[in-house]
């Protein structure tokens, strides 16, 4: 996980975060991440994992509850 803080005053932070998954729910898994509001982007990538997604979230217990 990478945390950068965002340009609005710190009120809200962005985490990447990699996953690795099953290739036969990969698209089920990104169709479910891109339904959630607090994912800001999704990426379908190939190497060391197979999907990137950036998190924004106010506060860390906000974030472990996307995360769950």
């Amino acid at each position: 996980m990478e945390i950068n803080d965002s340009s609005n005053g710190g009120s809200r932070f962005e985490a990447s975060v990699n996953l690795f998954v099953d290739p036969a729910e990969k698209a089920h898994i990104i169709d479910s991440l891109s339904k959630l509001e607090n994912i800001e982007e999704i990426y379908d990538v190939k190497g060391e994992f197979d999907i990137v997604s950036i998190v924004s979230a106010s506060c860390m217990e906000e974030f472990r509850n996307v995360c769950i």
